[in-house]
Parts: C-alpha cells; structure tokens; sequence
C-alpha cells in the first residue's frame, strides 16, 4: 500500500525531474532561447526605459523633424532610426511605446485568467446550475467580437491603460473558462479525486491540490499566447484613437500618427510595425515550444 507520504514523495520526485528536463530542452532548442532572448531584450527596455533611451521621447525639435534614418542619405547619427514630423527622436520613442504595450498583454493575461480559471474550475467541478450559468455566459461572451467589445468599454471608461485592460480582460476570460472546464469534468471522475472526496476532503482543497495542478500546463499554453493577442488588440485600438490616452506613447500611435507621411516618409510606420511584429513573433515561438514541451498528446518524448 502506497501510503500518502510516499506519495508526496514520489510527485515532488518528478516535479523535480520535469523542471530539469524542460529546463535541458529549452537551453537545447534555437527557437526557445532565440525567442526568449528577445522578449528579455524587450522586458528590459520597457522596465528601465527611462535609462536606456537616448532622447527624451517626448520632446520636440521642428528644426529636426522627418530626419531620415542614420544610415539614409540625410541621416544624422545622434538619431539612429531618425525622427517624425515633430522631431522626436524615433527609436526613444518606439523603447517607450513598449511600457505600454507589454503592461497590457502581461496584466490583461493575469487579469483574464484570474477570472476565466476560477469560473472553469467552478462549472467543470460544481456542475449543475452553476455549470450551466458559467457555460451560457461563456458562450455569449466567445459570440461577441473582442475587438467590438473593447471599443464599446473603452468608450463608456474612457480612455487609459486601466480601461483598456479592463476590456480586453473582459473579453478573454472564456478562452481561459472553457478549456479549465473541459479538463476538471474529465479530472473529476479520476480516481485520485474520488478518493480524496470520500475521506472527506473539503471541495476546495480538492480543486485547489487535486484538480488545478492538473490544469496548470494548458493554462500557461494559453496564457503565453494570449500575450501576443492583447499586444495586436492594444495596438488596434490605439491606432483608432481609442487606446490609452493621447499623452502615453504606443506603437499603435505611432502608426496612426505616421499615416500622412507613408509615402514619402515610411520608416515612420514601417519601425513600430517591426516592433509590433517582432514582439508578437517572438512571444508565439516561445509559446509553441512551450506547448510542444508541455502538452502530453503531442509530445513525442
């Protein structure tokens, strides 16, 4: 008889094991490190912003203005990636363009998955009226558009970083909710939460050491790539005006600032495209190897 000491043992034993494998494979995989390379590189440009950028992002030289890059006839080597229409110097603007932009996918992703696993391990556990509540909201939720949601939100809040993570957190909850629930309804017939309900085990502990552990790799798997989806939803709505306010810099500013000057002037909208695109390139690698390495059907050992 395994007795629950022995047991506790043997899963930290492979707890263990498992972080030390994941840990061999990604310092092993290209993508991985590549990936995650540049998302440091860019986590630390937003953190210490104020340090690292050359100019003040916000200050206006009309002397300097529409400066092309410094490698482009005309260029000028004090502003390596030039200037816009108002002389600001365009590379300290795009490193401050991505405070904003990595503050909302990060918080909208913990504020969506706050919401969307609490109410999954709730409906997939509690069933019955509860489950049919949670799935009806779920479904009405996932049958709007995030984008529309977002704009209606955002117009009653108003404009701001806490209005926008609002919104979007609003919006992305179910994606969370739904597939939380899909796995407690198989884990709950298991036989480990049997046992542990019939000695008596209150419910929440069980959802809490039984059933969520279990979840744990799914939710990270889609919390990872959620993050590139609320970075392309951020700068959407900053785009149309209806993002953070006029004062915080966003790539998705940036580009609708630069629309009247793509023709003549296109490193003014092609930079922070490259910073959106590189951001949301590097957050999806990362988190395909990371579902390669964490979802059982599809690894192949």
């Amino acid at each position: 008889m395994v007795t629950p000491t022995l047991f506790l043992t043997t899963t930290a034993r492979e707890s263990r094991a498992r972080r030390r494998r994941l840990s061999y494979r990604l310092l092993h995989s290209a993508k991985a490190m590549g990936s995650l390379l540049v998302l440091c590189v860019i986590i630390l440009v937003a953190v210490f912003e104020p340090l690292v950028t050359p100019h003040d992002p916000n200050k206006q030289n009309l002397l300097l203005r529409l400066l092309p890059p410094a490698w482009e006839s005309g260029g000028n080597p004090t502003y390596i990636l030039g200037t816009d229409q108002l002389g600001r110097d365009e590379l300290s603007r795009i490193m401050g363009g991505a405070r904003v932009s990595l503050s909302v996918g990060f918080a909208t992703v913990v504020l969506s998955g706050l919401i969307g696993v609490a109410l999954g391990l709730t409906s997939g556990y509690a069933r019955g009226i509860a489950d049919r509540l949670i799935t009806r909201l779920t479904d009405i939720q996932l049958a709007m558009p995030r984008i529309l949601l977002a704009i209606s939100m955002i117009a009653v809040m108003g404009p701001s970083v806490q209005s926008v993570i609002i919104a979007l957190a609003v919006g992305g909850w179910p994606y969370q909710s739904r597939i939380v629930r899909a796995q407690v309804l198989a884990l709950r017939e298991k036989e480990f939460v049997e046992a542990a309900r019939c000695i008596g085990v209150p419910t929440h502990r069980i959802i809490l050491r039984h059933v969520f552990p279990h979840t744990l790799a799914s939710v990270i798997i889609i919390a990872t790539t959620s993050i590139a989806t609320n970075i392309i939803l951020e700068s959407s709505l900053s785009f149309l005006g209806l993002g953070v306010e006029a004062s915080r810099i966003t790539w998705g500013g940036m580009l609708s600032d630069s629309r009247s000057y793509i023709r003549v002037n296109s490193w003014l909208s092609t930079l922070p495209g490259l910073a959106i695109m590189l951001t949301v390139l590097a957050v999806n690698l990362f988190g395909d190897w990371l579902r390669d390495e964490l979802d059982p059907r599809i690894q192949t050992g």
